[in-house]
């Protein structure tokens, strides 16, 4: 990836253009130590998968009855989900959930839409901050269970994005 600085506006704001991305992101530098932390953000891994994909249904149980009898995908009361190996690494193990939600649920909060995708990452709490940095909304706290850590966001249409870097248990299906 190529970093190319721009124009400065200000002695201490640089613009980086990422030519691989087509990405421009006006950054503050304060100081050396907040130059290594935007590189260090800029060169993490971000999203490594697709974790799961949820929606609603307003019989979720006429729902997941279909999907089960068409498409042979079984669910159970916390949805089902696919098995899979790594391609880089056939040791490792990874789940992809899928889940309906009933329309009441408010899961999906504060987004108005009917679906929410979750994204498999590597490492959720420097993404999180990296995201905050860059003035990306989150939602709530980030949360940890046996099977992994979940944050949420916001993107800029209002849809609701769960954030899982997966533990050591399987997730519940």
């Amino acid at each position: 990836m190529m970093l190319r600085f721009g124009s400065c506006i200000h002695p201490r704001t640089a613009h980086f253009n990422l030519l691989a991305e087509q990405t421009f992101i006006p950054v503050r530098l304060v100081g050396r130590s907040t130059i290594g932390a935007f590189l260090g953000y800029l060169f993490m891994k971000r999203v490594t998968g697709i974790g799961g994909v949820f929606f609603k249904s307003k019989d979720s149980a006429q729902t997941k009855a279909w999907y089960a009898r068409h498409l042979g995908i079984e669910s159970g009361e916390y949805g089902g989900g696919f098995s899979w190996l790594d391609a880089e690494n056939p040791e490792i193990k990874g789940f992809t959930a899928w889940s309906v939600f009933e329309n009441e649920s408010n899961y999906f909060e504060p987004s108005g839409k009917d679906f929410m995708f979750n994204y498999r990452v590597e490492n959720l709490e420097k993404l999180m901050e990296a995201l905050k940095q860059e003035g990306v909304q989150t939602v709530g706290e980030i949360e940890t269970y046996s099977y992994g850590k979940f944050g949420w966001i916001l993107d800029p249409e209002g849809r609701k994005i769960e954030l899982w870097e997966p533990g050591e248990a399987p997730p519940e299906v």
